[in-house]
């Protein structure tokens, strides 16, 4: 029984990263996710950028030869349409922040995130009215998926759960309002600890 679909990823954008002209680094304080401390960098678009850079990006893995930790501030990208990540079998990523890719309803391309296997923590808001979002990579790892992270992101539901993440221990609360009418959970795991109202 299929609990994720498979996702493949191109090979042109697992090798080439976005060039780093397009970001602002930002060394953070110490994250720390299900008991585990992790340091380095954040990762934003510069505000020059915001409007008019289109199509696939994909983020880098480290800057000045330290790692990036975190997805910060993305909001409200009209044109992107695809998030690639550099070295996804080795990344560092643990997080996206609070309304990482947020934007205005009715106001997005973006219908793939490609996370990497680090990812632990999908913060608030983090994809809220993505409603062109067609696919995210889930995958066992993932322990907090905060409030609204996915809220009237209508079309998520193309990727098939049939079991949320074994590691989960926050579903926060409205985090797939909006995005429930064809998601499809079958099982809850027993790592769950708490479920935010409407869920």
């Amino acid at each position: 029984e299929q609990r994720y679909i498979k996702v493949e990823i191109p090979e042109d954008v697992r090798t080439n990263a976005t060039k780093e002209e397009y970001f602002d680094f930002k060394e953070i304080a110490p994250l720390t996710i299900n008991d585990n401390t992790y340091s380095g960098y954040s990762i934003s678009i510069k505000d020059t950028y915001r409007k008019t850079l289109a199509g696939k990006i994909t983020l880098p893995s480290k800057y000045k030869g330290r790692d990036i930790i975190e997805v910060g501030d993305f909001q409200n990208m009209p044109l992107i349409t695809h998030v690639f990540f550099l070295d996804e079998d080795s990344s560092k990523y643990v997080s996206f922040a609070n309304q990482s890719f947020w934007c205005e309803a009715n106001k997005t391309s973006l219908v793939a995130v490609y996370n990497p296997k680090s990812i632990l923590s999908i913060g608030y808001g983090s994809f809220r009215h993505c409603d062109k979002l067609e696919t995210f990579n889930w995958h066992d790892g993932i322990v907090e998926i905060g409030d609204y992270a996915f809220y009237s992101s209508a079309n998520t539901g193309v990727i098939v759960m049939n079991e949320l993440p074994a590691s989960l221990k926050t579903l926060g609360a409205f985090s797939f309002f909006g995005a429930s009418n064809n998601i499809v959970v079958t099982k809850v795991p027993a790592s769950l600890e708490t479920i935010g109202m409407w869920a």
